[in-house]
């Protein structure tokens, strides 16, 4: 008796103590508080709005309204972590318009809290009971079309944690048996972040319970333990299905899921249950499929591209638990450098600073210059979309990283550019890449470069001895000229130099035009990714296939003050000067005809209107075809890409002065350079002849002194370039004079 008395008094005691310490936060909605997706404060507490309306009023008996007829909202997330201690009671004032069919469910921490209410048209208050800390979520749903009204939000808690502590030892056993109902009370508690396959995970998530062999669309961010999920569509809507009783989250190949730590704490594990045999990749590249489902990093965001239907069941998410740094007002480019990285800022770029876009790709990545430095600006999406040479200025919100000794300022939540300025170039002398030797490469990380003549092979090249890889990252394609150089090709590459894991560096193939337009008037220019490069002096490779809309630079002069001989692997429509092709033989006569285009592999004689050096050829096609060996009779025009050794056995011989043809007297004289072409005539033959234009001219057995006055003779090389007028001060070595090879002893 004695014992019950006590127990009874105990009791009675409690409870007035935990009326005493009992808290209640109260907000009545007299107005249009929200109007659209955002975070506002109601009373004392802040608290965030997520809903597919969008359509908001007000109405003075009802609260708020959330859609309407026409623009109904068939979800409404309103959810606080503003409130803590131990809660006990929430009530909703709300209502619907006349023939709702919706329903109402709360969650506290996840888990749910009192029982799914049906909404009326009539506003009454319902009461979720339960115990529980944490994030509260109200969760609406309809399957109609009719506006959704909240007119009040109640909630009571305990600051003091009181109904807890009656678990404790002076609680005896009745105690004991109450923590053992919150135990029963409680199947998310040690639940994976996401749990699509039972009931009470995706009631916790806010999810309808679809019916079999039905689905449930999935077109909002689901929040879970302070991780966000979001999806885009795929071939068909991401949706959870009931399958006779399994529950699956099923998102469809080509669409993504990004898993977001929505306090800034980096997430360094994902665990994905995949039950069939989907598959997805993250964009480092770790594959998740059923027999490896996990991801492990350090990352704020993790995306995962879709690439086959994937089924699953739940998703494990692990933070570190570091607490985000405090936002940090920033100015400039060159002060964000040495700002720590992880840290939030409102970043100021003053118009005097020039920053520049170097380079902007369809994901919203983008390479600024400015006056000091360079920085990487990872999917900061603005409105207009940052693009190549454009002038930034202003304000914007973003988290400054860094790799690899680069700045990085990265998108966060509170990314918007309504304070950012962002213009197309009027008077600014416009963006350009600098040609620097490929030895210098690491001085300039994040920069827009040209590194002329670098060998690749298996997409690679090595500079210094050090190996660089040459990646796509930003996906050019046919478009923008892009097609990665094959093996042992020589290029000019225009791209930006970026470190990779380690101390490793790669280069990023980039393509930029200026354009000319009404307010830029200036002349168009274009940066094509990769140019190939034939070198007059060096062996050239040609590739396994045809490669179109190829560039390609010759490194070799053409002179118009002579015939030059010319050979290559691509074709060039209305050649500019004179172009001869080898027709025919009469006699011991090489006829040469008139014609305007330069065929693959072809070699021609060719005087070009003007002097031209080191050309570059755009929109040809580099073909694998040989250089051709063109034959009449016993007479050849063979060409070469390379240079070659010829005989000196009078069978092959080159192009000299006044059209003639020479033939080496030894191996000091006997070498051409590539993109050449040589004939080749009977030993026995010293009278043979070329025609280019109706006119023959002689092929001389050149030799020594003719005795001739030859003091205004005009003097060329063997490779006939002209050297002077007279033979008196000439160096020792072999010269053409009046046509004819002399030597100067």
């Amino acid at each position: 008796m004695k014992k019950a008395l006590w127990l009874t008094a105990f009791l009675l005691l409690a409870v007035w103590d935990n009326a005493a310490h009992a808290e209640t936060y109260t907000y009545e909605f007299k107005e249009k508080v929200f109007t659209k997706n955002e975070t506002q404060k109601l009373g004392d507490v802040e608290w965030t709005l997520q809903t597919d309306a969008d359509y908001f009023g007000s109405n003075k008996d009802k609260g708020i309204q959330i859609g309407k007829g026409s623009k109904p909202a068939k979800t409404i997330t309103l959810s606080t972590d503003g409130i803590s201690g131990n809660i006990k009671l929430i009530k909703i004032e709300t209502s619907g318009a006349k023939d709702i069919d919706a329903k109402l469910t709360v969650t506290v921490d996840g888990k749910p809290f009192g029982k799914e209410i049906k909404l009326t048209n009539q506003n009454k208050e319902y009461e979720f009971t339960g115990n529980g800390k944490g994030k509260i979520v109200l969760n609406y749903s309809q399957t109609s079309q009719k506006a959704i009204y909240i007119k009040k939000i109640t909630v009571v808690y305990d600051k003091n944690n009181g109904g807890e502590e009656q678990g404790g030892e002076q609680g005896g056993e009745q105690g004991e048996d109450e923590n053992e109902d919150d135990e029963e009370e409680d199947p998310m508690a040690n639940a994976p972040t996401f749990v699509f396959n039972t009931e009470n995970g995706l009631t916790a998530l806010g999810i309808s319970i679809p019916g079999s062999d039905k689905g449930t669309s999935i077109e909002n961010d689901l929040k879970s333990k302070g991780i966000t999920l979001s999806n885009t569509k795929g071939s068909t809507n991401t949706r959870v299905y009931n399958s006779k009783g399994k529950y699956t989250l099923r998102i469809y190949k080509g669409g993504t899921m990004t898993l977001t730590s929505d306090n800034g704490v980096p997430i360094t594990q994902i665990e994905i249950k995949i039950e069939n045999d989907g598959t997805m990749t993250a964009t480092d590249g770790t594959s998740i499929s059923k027999s490896n489902d996990k991801w492990t990093g350090n990352a704020q965001s993790v995306k995962f591209n879709i690439t086959k239907n994937a089924f699953i069941s739940t998703i494990n998410v692990t933070t570190n638990g570091t607490a985000p740094k405090p936002l940090q007002e920033v100015k400039g480019l060159k002060a964000l450098k040495d700002v720590e990285d992880d840290t939030e800022v409102h970043l100021y770029i003053a118009d005097g600073d020039q920053a520049r876009v170097l380079f902007a790709d369809e994901e919203d990545n983008a390479y600024v210059r400015d006056k000091d430095v360079k920085v990487f600006f990872k999917e900061v999406k603005t409105n207009p979309a940052l693009k190549f040479n454009q002038h930034l200025a202003g304000y914007i919100y973003g988290k400054k990283t860094s790799m690899g000794g680069v700045t990085v300022f990265e998108t966060t939540k509170k990314t918007n550019s309504e304070e950012f300025i962002i213009a197309e170039p009027v008077q600014e002398t416009d963006i350009t890449p600098l040609t620097i030797n490929a030895e210098d490469y690491k001085n300039h990380l994040a920069d827009w470069v040209i590194i002329k003549e670098i060998t690749v092979n298996d997409g690679k090249t090595t500079i210094a001895g050090t190996t660089i890889g040459i990646n796509n990252t930003h996906k050019l394609g046919e478009s923008m000229f892009y097609h990665m150089p094959y093996d042992k090709s020589v290029v000019d590459i225009s791209a930006i130099i970026f470190p990779t894991d380690g101390n490793s560096n790669e280069l990023r193939p980039i393509y930029n035009k200026v354009e000319k337009t009404n307010i830029h008037n200036v002349a168009e220019q274009e940066f094509r990714p990769v140019t190939y490069v034939i070198d007059e002096n060096k062996d050239f490779v040609l590739p396994a296939n045809n490669i179109a809309n190829a560039s390609v630079r010759l490194k070799r002069k053409i002179s118009s003050e002579y015939w030059n001989t010319i050979t290559l692997p691509f074709g060039v429509k209305n050649v500019k000067g004179m172009l001869r092709r080898y027709k025919t033989v009469e006699g011991n006569t090489m006829i040469f005809e008139e014609t305007n285009d330069i065929e693959a592999g072809v070699p021609y004689l060719y005087k070009p209107d003007s002097n031209i050096e080191n050309p570059t050829y755009k929109d040809v096609t580099l073909t694998n075809i040989q250089a051709k060996n063109i034959e009449h009779g016993n007479f050849h025009f063979v060409g070469t890409y390379k240079p070659y050794d010829m005989k000196t056995d009078k069978t092959e011989r080159f192009l000299g002065n006044n059209d003639k043809l020479y033939w080496p007297t030894g191996n000091d004289t006997n070498k051409i350079p590539g993109m050449r072409a040589y004939f080749v005539v009977p030993a026995t033959i010293n009278d043979a002849k070329v025609s280019t234009d109706n006119i023959t001219s002689a092929i001389d057995a050149a030799h020594g002194d003719t005795g001739e006055n030859l003091d205004n003779a005009k003097v060329y090389n063997l490779g006939g370039q002209f050297v002077g007028v007279g033979i008196e001060q000439l160096p020792k070595g072999i010269y053409i004079v009046n046509g004819k090879k002399m030597v100067i002893n």
